[in-house]
């Protein structure tokens, strides 16, 4: 059970990653939307793994 959580938590970090450096690519701005995305998808992981964990209970 709480593998697939930490495997879903580590997609979803990627993708915010990845969305950002191909946002920082288009605007050619300097790691900001990498660092954002990034940031905002753990924040995203880690509410996601709460819901999960207390649902599970």
């Amino acid at each position: 059970m709480f593998s697939s959580i930490a495997l879903q938590m580590g997609v979803i970090i990627f993708i915010g990653t990845w969305l950002g450096q191909k946002t920082d690519g288009v605007f050619g701005s300097n790691q900001f939307f990498t660092i954002f995305f990034s940031s905002a998808s753990v924040f995203i992981s880690l509410y996601y793994m709460y819901v999960k964990t207390k649902n599970e209970s």
